[in-house]
C-alpha cells in the first residue's frame, strides 16, 4: 500500500477538522474524477490508491473542508498533489522549477 511522505505524518494530529464537511466530501469527489480524466490507466490507479492512502484522505478532507482556493489547486493538478504527498514538498518543488531552470518553459512574451 502507498503511503504519504514521512515528514506529514509528524501533522496529522494536528489537522484541523474540516470546517465544512460537505466540502471535503466534494473535494474528495472532484479530486478522483480528475483523476479519472488523466490519460493512463496505470497512473490514474497509482494516484486513486494515494488518494485513499493512510494518512492522506485525512490530510486531504481537512484541505478540502477548509479552503477552496487550496481544494481548486489540487483538483488542478493532480499529479503534482501526488508528488507532494508522497515525496514531499521540497522534491516537489525540485520537480516543479526544474524545467524553469532548464528553460524548457516558453517565455510568456512568446505565450501572448
Amino acid at each position: 500500500m502507498t503511503t504519504i511522505h514521512s515528514q506529514y505524518f509528524a501533522i496529522l494530529d494536528q489537522l484541523p477538522d474540516p470546517y465544512d464537511r460537505d466540502r471535503a466530501d466534494i473535494g474528495l469527489k472532484r479530486l478522483i474524477e480528475a483523476t479519472q480524466k488523466l490519460a493512463g490507466s496505470e497512473s490514474k490507479s497509482d494516484l486513486l490508491e494515494v488518494w485513499q492512502s493512510p494518512g492522506s484522505s485525512d490530510l486531504l478532507r481537512s484541505i478540502f473542508g477548509n479552503s477552496p482556493f487550496l481544494t481548486q489547486s489540487a483538483v488542478s493538478d493532480p499529479r503534482f498533489l501526488c508528488t507532494l504527498l508522497l515525496q514531499g514538498p521540497d522534491e516537489a518543488y525540485r520537480n516543479a522549477i526544474s524545467p524553469l531552470k532548464c528553460g524548457k518553459v516558453e517565455p510568456i512574451r512568446t505565450i501572448i
